[in-house]
C-alpha cells in the first residue's frame, strides 16, 4: 500500500504542476476475475486490487494474463482498496 501511495504522491505532484488531471501510471497484468465491471490487476509491485474496465482503453481484449500499462485518473486511484496477497 506504501508504494502505491508514494507512486501516487509523487506522479500527482508533477500533474499538478503540469496544470493537467492527476493521473497516476500503473502497469500490471489481468487476473483471472474480471466481470461487465471491474478487472482485478496485478500491478508490477505485486499488488492485487479491482480496477474498474472504464479505465482500460477501448479495444483492450480482458483476459486472464493480459498485460497492460495505463493511466489512472486519481479519483479512481483514491478508491482502490488492496487485496491480500
Amino acid at each position: 500500500m506504501k508504494k502505491l501511495l508514494v507512486t501516487l504522491f509523487i506522479l500527482s505532484s508533477f500533474s499538478v504542476m503540469a496544470g493537467v488531471d492527476p493521473e497516476v501510471f500503473i502497469r500490471g497484468e489481468v487476473s483471472g476475475s474480471f466481470n461487465e465491471k471491474e478487472v482485478r490487476v496485478i500491478d508490477s509491485f505485486g499488488q492485487k486490487y479491482y480496477l474498474p474496465r472504464s479505465v482500460f482503453p477501448e479495444g483492450f481484449k480482458i483476459k486472464q494474463g493480459a498485460k497492460f500499462a495505463i493511466n489512472v485518473p486519481d479519483k479512481v486511484v483514491q478508491k482502490i482498496k488492496i487485496l491480500d496477497k
